[in-house]
């Protein structure tokens, strides 16, 4: 039988302390749902056993709600049962929020699940916690193997230092998180992904997650790239062609071919090298322009195909007389040699052009640019032409006698 109420529980229970007083707690406060669970409880005190937990009670009305309570027996010195301590609280606002935060966490989801776009949210600290099964689908990586710092697995070699450096940014200005960067596909393939996030913060400005997308804008991206390349390649095959009608010395043609692929056609350096028959089958630079740094005076360059210096693109164009697009110097192998100058330097892809004569593939032209996006077809042809407008120029001044110097 109840033996004390306090004023909370009299507003809790809606009975005034008198009327409860003498009651049996079970037929006063417990439901016909919660009967069973109150006898365990019941069973359990008895034992001398405090207990914890939730529990549906009724008020004097009838009306059921739920409460978090803790009850506790009090023995006396033989280990007799004396009374039982009983304190509840009311947590219906509290389960309340907490259902309408599970349902809305199940409608984010729904959400998150049923867009064509990755979704992703981090800690603050940047550690992955959530990506959808888009992620999943795309980079074949598990959840696990994403979380934390796993994200950037997939990331082009090229541009992780780009995505961690807008992170920092972002971050550090609790801005927008911004980036085009390519991620792997599941079969090897690098697509264009704009990626875009934005912090969450409470009422004083502190974050509290990022949440973010990613869209795939492979196709916008490459179509705008090809227009521009395309044109950046016509510039190049009309300066080529100026400067063999205008000059008349080899070796001025040869740095101003270079001079115009680095300043018309936005490349990072350019150089021209010519094939020697000597032991070492050398290729020796002729010319250059560009952020050069003396990339070339510490670099080898020959067509052996035996050596590791002759399985870059150079040599290959000078064996083979096709031109060569390199996968980039963080994935192709047959960079290695050059690998850690060239990055120390920005090159991040390299295109190498043959000059031909109708005997021979005597030289090479080779562009160094800023990413390692691969030229469309119609680029790299007109990127062939550039280079036979170029050796027509040689080929022309050598017929008609320039210097030994020049040659």
């Amino acid at each position: 039988a109840i033996t004390y109420v306090n004023h909370f529980a009299e507003n809790l229970y809606g009975w005034p302390a008198a009327e409860m007083i003498g009651r049996n707690i079970i037929d006063t406060i417990a439901p016909k749902s919660s009967r069973a669970q109150a006898e365990e409880i019941w069973s359990a005190l008895a034992r001398g056993e405090t207990w914890n937990g939730e529990m549906v009670v009724q008020n004097r009305d009838g009306k059921p709600f739920r409460v978090s309570a803790t009850d506790t027996p009090v023995r006396g010195l033989d280990g007799e049962l004396l009374a039982i301590v009983g304190i509840s609280e009311d947590i219906t606002e509290r389960t309340q929020a907490v259902h309408q935060l599970r349902a809305s966490e199940e409608k984010f989801r729904m959400l998150a699940e049923s867009m064509p776009q990755i979704v992703w949210i981090t800690r603050p600290d940047g550690g992955n916690i959530y990506l959808n099964q888009q992620w999943v689908d795309y980079t074949g990586l598990t959840l696990e193997e994403s979380l934390d710092d796993g994200w950037i697995k997939p990331f082009h070699p090229d541009d992780r230092q780009r995505a961690w450096d807008a992170w920092e940014k972002a971050t550090t200005t609790i801005g927008v998180y911004s980036l085009e960067c390519r991620i792997r596909r599941t079969d090897g393939e690098y697509r264009w992904w704009l990626i875009r996030g934005v912090p969450r913060v409470d009422s004083e400005d502190n974050i509290l997650e990022w949440i973010g997308t990613c869209t795939d804008v492979h196709e916008i991206k490459n179509a705008d790239f090809e227009v521009k390349r395309i044109n950046r390649a016509l510039k190049l095959v009309i300066g080529a062609s100026s400067a063999v009608i205008q000059i008349k010395a080899e070796g001025e043609l040869l740095t101003e071919v270079c001079r115009v692929a680095v300043d018309v056609g936005g490349y990072l350096m350019a150089w021209i090298g010519f094939a020697v028959d000597d032991e070492k089958k050398s290729i020796e630079p002729m010319a250059h322009a560009g952020n050069d740094k003396g990339y070339l005076a510490e670099s080898a360059f020959t067509w052996d195909a035996n050596s590791p210096s002759g399985n870059g693109p150079a040599g290959a164009v000078i064996r083979t007389g096709r031109p060569v697009v390199s996968e980039g110097f963080g994935v192709d192998v047959s960079l290695e040699p050059w690998k850690s100058s060239a990055q120390l330097r920005g090159y991040a892809g390299v295109i190498a052009l043959p000059l031909r004569s109708s005997k021979r593939t005597y030289g090479v032209l080779v562009l160094y640019c800023g990413d390692s996006a691969p030229p469309a077809d119609e680029e790299l042809n007109l990127l062939e032409k550039f280079a036979d407008g170029v050796a027509f120029g040689i080929n022309n001044l050598r017929r008609h006698g320039s210097s030994p110097a020049d040659r």
